[in-house]
């Protein structure tokens, strides 16, 4: 068991309103580790207490970015995130992941599950099923504030994917080529314009000449994305045939 206590104490100027603010956050970070056992099977836990408040009506901007709309962009928010896994192994190849992350808001008193997931490994690829965050590409989230496509302003939706999560050797190629790829299905829910639609998502990138760690690397891919199907008070339900999909996934018109 660990108990970190931190502080903060800011006064940065991110907004456009050109008076200077200041925003005092207080962190409490408990986590709960298990002992360390000799079986092919881990359980984690860990629990955080999140609060912060701001002498303006709207938190800073890189306080709320990149948080999965989990933080209260009003200045004022306090939130308890609680997150529980179970990792199987059986063998060196394949094991076996069940992850959930609940928040619950203390200032609104509501709850919900920004992380509940399902997902197995076998050698280079990975099924998943359920809500998860999500990268695709080659975004690096520690140095930017995200993707052109892919916000984590928004909350997670339940999907469906396979693919891999790391690059992997290209057979044959003698570790000069690596590839990284997914392919997706997800469900986005009622709570906007078009009501219950569908998220297709698709992604191949490539490696070149060496390994990770080589001085001089090449990188090249693609990523497509298509919102399809749901339904809308004025034009009604939107097809979600087989045909339509075939065309979803060729970058065809409806």
């Amino acid at each position: 068991m660990s108990l970190l206590v931190r502080h903060y104490e800011r006064v940065p100027n991110l907004h456009s309103n050109p008076v200077s603010h200041r925003l005092i956050l207080c962190f409490l970070i408990l986590t709960l580790s298990p002992p360390a056992v000799a079986q092919p099977f881990i359980a984690r836990q860990n629990i955080q207490l999140l609060g912060g408040v701001s002498s303006l009506s709207n938190a800073p901007f890189w306080i709320v970015t990149n948080q999965n709309g989990n933080i209260d962009s009003s200045g004022r928010y306090g939130i308890a995130r609680i997150s529980l896994g179970h990792l199987a192994v059986s063998n060196d190849h394949e094991y076996y992941w069940l992850g959930g992350d609940l928040i619950v808001s203390i200032m609104n008193t509501s709850a919900y599950f920004h992380q509940f997931y399902t997902s197995a490994h076998h050698g280079a690829f990975q099924l998943s099923l359920g809500w998860r965050e999500h990268t695709a590409g080659l975004v690096d989230s520690t140095l930017s504030s995200g993707s052109f496509i892919f916000s984590r302003n928004a909350a997670t939706i339940p999907r469906v994917s396979i693919g891999t999560p790391d690059f992997t050797d290209v057979p044959g190629a003698f570790g000069l080529i690596a590839f990284k790829a997914f392919w997706s299905h997800g469900w986005m829910g009622s709570k906007r314009f078009v009501k219950n639609p569908f998220l297709h998502e698709k992604s191949l990138h490539f490696r070149v000449f060496g390994p990770e760690d080589f001085p001089v690397l090449g990188y090249a891919g693609i990523t497509h994305a298509v919102i399809w199907g749901g339904s809308h008070p004025e034009f009604g339900k939107i097809p979600t045939r087989l045909s339509d999909y075939v065309n979803i996934v060729f970058g065809q018109s409806g």
